[in-house]
């Protein structure tokens, strides 16, 4: 499989336009009309992408579940377009998550990349409201930072890639619990924030790569609820009144922290619709 073939299977709408061209919709947000994400080779054998939307290559690259380096050839493969195909790895057709974390640990390494464990510090389980496991999002801590990288189902097994849009939300069977109750929803910036509520008693969620992607996830199961939204930065998880989502009701400063975990600044009430 070929680097292009690669990246190519990690999209949706994909229209080839040649050997080494191709558009399809971009993963960082909701395509309504055309494919806006162009897809190249260049001649030293690096994939290119631009979004016409004006997404940043690295949050496309991300929400894809690779690295800015995946984009280039391996270095003993650094030909022109014509050469051979290159094989592909990065945990595809696992049989089982914990390979995948594995596979993709491994492929980090190999890319030289930060040198991930096989096995995860935290796993984040999606799960559909009777409680089916969707998919995952795997967090490594290194000496650099968080590496983040989210796995799911593809025909042949686990592989990392994100969940295909429309994209579940983080803890659907609380949020389902929730609504017959009339309760409260947290909706935070992150899988480890939504945890770390959860963890203590509260009902949260979130959205996978986070607000800058809200477009792409399903916000039906919180439609007439009322939430408490916030992230790091006081935004709303990035679904605003601009799309007619939400009515907020008040707004307060407040730090609000869980388990020494900052969950955000500022706290929104709001009512979330469809």
């Amino acid at each position: 499989m070929t680097l292009l073939h690669d990246v190519l299977g990690r999209l949706e709408n994909v229209q080839r336009l040649g050997d080494h061209e191709a558009k399809a919709n971009c993963p960082c947000h909701a395509s309504k009309s055309k494919a806006s994400l162009s897809v190249k080779v260049a001649n030293d054998g690096r994939i290119l992408l631009h979004c016409f939307g004006g997404c940043e290559t690295e949050r496309i690259v991300e929400a894809m579940g690779l690295e800015m380096r995946d984009l280039m050839p391996d270095d003993d493969h650094r030909q022109p377009v014509t050469s051979s195909p290159r094989p592909s790895s990065n945990g595809r057709g696992s049989r089982s998550p914990s390979e995948a974390f594995a596979s993709h640990a491994a492929y980090a390494r190999r890319k030289g990349g930060p040198d991930l464990t096989d096995k995860p510090d935290r796993v984040f389980e999606y799960r559909d409201e009777s409680n089916r496991t969707l998919g995952f999002v795997a967090r490594w801590e290194t000496p650099s930072g968080k590496h983040v990288r989210p796995f799911s189902l593809n025909g042949s097994g686990w592989e990392c890639k994100g969940l295909p849009k429309p994209r579940p939300l983080y803890n659907l069977p609380g949020i389902a619990k929730v609504r017959e109750s009339g309760g409260v929803v947290f909706v935070v910036e992150g899988e480890k924030a939504a945890q770390a509520l959860i963890d203590i008693g509260f009902t949260a969620t979130t959205c996978q790569f986070g607000c800058k992607s809200a477009d792409g996830a399903d916000w039906g199961p919180l439609a007439g609820q009322t939430s408490v939204l916030a992230d790091e930065n006081g935004r709303v998880a990035g679904v605003d009144e601009r799309h007619r989502r939400i009515r907020l009701i008040t707004s307060r400063d407040q730090r609000l922290d869980s388990g020494g975990v900052r969950l955000a600044d500022r706290c929104f009430v709001a009512l979330v619709f469809a």
